[in-house]
Order: structure tokens, then sequence, then C-alpha cells
């Protein structure tokens, strides 16, 4: 990014398979949409870039490193999880690693210590209620 002289907010994504290895996924020069999962962390990303914006020399501290696991959830993502797996696999490829449902369901329903939605304001209750249905049409329209 560097050598490109790129000024702003980037994201690399990268999804380990099950034997732990990472593998690039994407590169966005933008903003991502579990930004309220990284402020969570501390991680003010979009304050950061207007201080670099108006500072070129700007480093952020370093966000605190927490000994807590925290596991942060999306309600629309959890909802199609669900489906999908009460539909099942769509090919004999992927029918021996598909979770049943019966499994799944006490995973994404039962309360835990650390375990919350990142897109939960209790300011703005309908707001998480409308983002989760969006999800869930949207990937239903495909």
């Amino acid at each position: 990014m560097r050598r490109m002289n790129w000024r702003g907010a980037f994201m690399v994504e990268l999804l380990r398979d099950e034997n732990g290895t990472p593998w690039f996924m994407e590169l966005n020069g933008r903003m991502w949409g579990s930004m309220a999962l990284a402020r969570r962390q501390g991680l003010e990303y979009p304050a950061w870039n207007v201080a670099l914006a108006v500072d070129n020399g700007f480093q952020p501290n370093p966000a605190p490193v927490s000994d807590t696991t925290l596991v942060q959830r999306h309600l629309g993502r959890d909802i199609l999880h669900l489906l999908f797996t009460a539909r099942g696999p769509k090919s004999a490829f992927h029918r021996d690693g598909w979770p049943s449902i019966w499994h799944s369901l006490p995973k994404v329903l039962a309360p835990a210590k650390g375990r919350s939605f990142y897109n939960y304001d209790p300011d703005y209750p309908r707001y998480f209620l409308r983002d989760a249905l969006w999800t869930v049409k949207k990937a239903l329209k495909r």
C-alpha cells in the first residue's frame, strides 16, 4: 500500500482453512461493513482516518489488548445460517461437512458470556431489526 502511495482506510480479508492456513480473499480500498466490530475492539478506524487526513504524521495509539474472548454476532447472518442448514447442501460434495439444523440451533440461540450482536445499539433497536431483515431478504433474492 505504501508503494502505491495509498492514503486512507483499506482492509485485507484473509480466511483460514480447516488446517489454519490463511488464504487471501480480497483487498478493499474503503471502510468495510463490519466497522462496528472493529470499533468494539477499540480500533477507531474512522476517527483515525480523519486525523490522518488532517495530520500526515498522525499515529494512533495501539488498541488495548483484552484477555477476554468476545464473540460478536450478526442476527441476519445467524438467521441465514439456520435457513441454510435447514435446507441442506445443494450438492453431494458438501454433504459430509454440512452441519445439521439440530446442531446449529442451540449454538445460535444459546446465550453466552462475552457474546453480543456487534450492530446492536440500545438507542436504535429498530435499526438492528431492519438490518437483520435487509440481510436476509438480500440473500434470499439471490
